[in-house]
Parts: structure tokens; C-alpha cells; sequence
């Protein structure tokens, strides 16, 4: 998701609102995720001096993720505003989490979780 910052305190309170304490969180060495390390089994890998793996240590599935949302930006949409990027996002999660699975199977899951039209009025009051 979108964050206005990436300090200490938001990382701790969106990693609190949804990873079970004690859980095995996997970062890189950004000082601001220092704050995960007493509540939680934090590993990290350090870029810095060439170590993007060890082990079952990496962050390159979320390194991966976040390559491929740029590319979408700059070769789909061009451009984006602040307004709808969390929309753009969760757009990307559906595609990314559902990459494996056959257009037909993508469109099924996508109809079942639709509960109604959104209509672009409805789209545009949204940041409002």
C-alpha cells in the first residue's frame, strides 16, 4: 500500500496491523525496520555490501513486485495521481497474486469478488 512515510513508527504500525508477533519479517537493512526487531524474528539482507540472499533470507519477491508496478506505471498508465495510486496498487496485487492461474480462473475469482458497478462519479469522489 501507499504510505506518506516510511519512518519507524508507520512501518511498526502497518506491520503490527497485520503480521502475528513473533512472525519471521524479512527486510533489507533500511534503519527505520530496527523497530520490528524486538517484537518480532527479523532477518535481514544487506545490499549495501552485495547481500541480496541468505539462505531463506531475501527480499527479492517484494523487490520483484514493486519492478514490476513501475514498469506498469511507465508502460501502461503512464502516470498516476496521488488521489488513486492505493487503486492502481490493489489493481497490481490482483494481477501479481493471480499470475499463475488461467485468464478464465483470473475472471472468475474477479466476478465473485465484485459486489457492485462502480461508476466513474462514484471513482472520482472517492479523494474528495
Amino acid at each position: 500500500m501507499p504510505v506518506k512515510s516510511t519512518d519507524g513508527a508507520t512501518i511498526k504500525k502497518l506491520v503490527d496491523s497485520t503480521v502475528k508477533k513473533g512472525t519471521k519479517v524479512c527486510t533489507d537493512e533500511w534503519p527505520s525496520y530496527n523497530v520490528l526487531n524486538k517484537e518480532y524474528d527479523r532477518e535481514f539482507v544487506q545490499h549495501s555490501v552485495g547481500e541480496y540472499v541468505r539462505g531463506d533470507v531475501y527480499t527479492n519477491s517484494i523487490e520483484n513486485y514493486w519492478s514490476l508496478f513501475k514498469r506498469i506505471i511507465i508502460g501502461i498508465y503512464h502516470q498516476t495521481s496521488e488521489e488513486h495510486l492505493e487503486s492502481y496498487v490493489n489493481e497490481h496485487s490482483i494481477r501479481f497474486n493471480t499470475r499463475k492461474l488461467s485468464d478464465g480462473s483470473r475472471f472468475d475469482i474477479t466476478l465473485a469478488n465484485s459486489q457492485k458497478r462502480l461508476t466513474y462519479n462514484e471513482l472520482i469522489k472517492r479523494g474528495a
